[in-house]
């Protein structure tokens, strides 16, 4: 992937592989110790795969393994959303 400043990429939409409307990202984590991604934060939108399977749920956490690219929006493999790789933020 590309280098680009963390801040062009808070708030651009999250869309599944398959073309699903996923939320909006709200942050990027990162490893203290090597700099890397660890995680992205997203916000999921009213109605996406993530509200369902997460209703109560304001934020998300998805590992940056299932993250497929970050252009306009970040691209993330619908087939990566399971529970091992997403954590609720309460």
């Amino acid at each position: 992937m590309k280098k680009m400043p963390g801040k062009l990429i808070i708030g651009k939409a999250v869309i599944g592989d398959k073309g699903s409307s996923l939320g909006e990202l709200k942050d990027i984590i990162f490893d203290e110790k090597t700099g890397k991604i660890v995680s992205i934060e997203v916000m999921p939108y009213e109605g996406s795969i993530l509200k369902e399977l997460y209703p109560e749920s304001e934020k998300v956490l998805i590992l940056f393994k299932a993250v497929k690219s970050i252009k306009d929006f970040v691209s993330v493999y619908e087939k990566e959303l399971k529970p091992e790789n997403i954590k609720v933020i309460e």
